[in-house]
């Protein structure tokens, strides 16, 4: 069982991630983007505040301010710099994710160790550069990115009251298989709740859920001009992104593959990013706070 001596929250992170939050939130804001004459100025301000409290170097700066740069292109005229662009976009954010850029202070908050009755070690760390590569998608669709694209992938929500019904019912579905297959509750609350809840909605499943809906599930969708495709589709890739091996890990991936077809689902119904991001973010806490995490399976 893990005390609060193992949960280790650097001072040094604080002002990017406070700047960082603030830059996010604005940006998912439903409606009208806000200014450019804000936001950029807050992405300026989140890239000198990290570069001073050396949670990046100048050169990992210097590549973000080129890469936004770059994404800002993918609208060009000329085809070979829009093309160029849209590799940008989706190469950056998955290197961001996979800690491929060098620069970054790695930051763990807590582990490796056990967490409950889980026989899996758990850690908890804060990684800025998945923020960041969040932070390069949503500017994207935000401000570059036309609203010339199918109807059910434009800006307009689609959000009716029996969404949330079928929303719910899926997810006890998708607890209840996880329970017959072996994964015990185990109620714990604590001070790794409250990091683990601004880790997980700010960094791990806004950055997650951009780069799935918006660059590979639109992808998908504008290429096969088929739901079905961009959501099993999608769903596929973000169980190989979460692959692993060892005991249960069958079990682990396949209860990932269906909470990917949810999150799909819901983004294709909906066309609403925020609401992906908010029960991909409920699905995670429930797992955290009532069930064995990581899971492990009881047979």
């Amino acid at each position: 069982m893990y005390s609060y001596m193992d949960i280790q929250l650097p001072l040094e992170l604080l002002p990017s991630f406070s700047v960082y939050t603030l830059l996010v939130s604005l940006l998912l804001k439903p409606g009208k983007p806000p200014s450019l004459l804000l936001s950029l100025p807050l992405l300026a301000i989140l890239l000198i505040t990290s570069w001073l409290t050396q949670v990046i170097d100048w050169r990992t700066a210097a590549f973000l301010v080129f890469a936004t740069l770059i994404i800002s292109q993918v609208q060009s005229k000329h085809l070979p710099i829009k093309t160029f662009a849209w590799i940008f976009l989706s190469l950056v954010p998955l290197m961001l994710a996979l800690h491929l850029v060098p620069g970054f202070t790695k930051t763990t908050v807590f582990g490796p160790a056990l967490l409950g009755n889980s026989s899996i070690p758990y850690t908890l760390s804060a990684h800025l550069d998945k923020a960041l590569g969040a932070v390069l998608i949503l500017f994207c669709f935000r401000y570059w990115v036309s609203n010339t694209s199918p109807s059910n992938l434009k800006n307009e929500t689609n959000i009716k009251p029996e969404l949330f019904a079928k929303l719910g019912f899926a997810m006890f579905g998708i607890f209840l298989i996880g329970y017959i297959l072996g994964v015990n509750t185990d109620f714990k609350f604590g001070q790794l709740t409250l990091a683990f809840i601004f880790i997980n909605l700010f960094v791990t499943c806004i950055a997650e859920e951009a780069f799935f809906r918006l660059i590979i599930q639109r992808f998908i969708f504008l290429k096969s001009s088929t739901a079905s495709a961009a959501i099993i589709g999608s769903s596929l890739l973000f169980t190989l992104a979460h692959f692993h091996t060892g005991p249960g890990a069958i079990e682990r991936l396949s209860l990932i593959f269906a909470a990917g077809l949810l999150y799909a689902w819901s983004y294709q119904r909906s066309n609403s990013l925020l609401l992906a991001i908010l029960l991909h973010f409920s699905i995670n806490l429930i797992h955290f706070s009532f069930f064995v995490y990581p899971a492990s399976f009881t047979h």
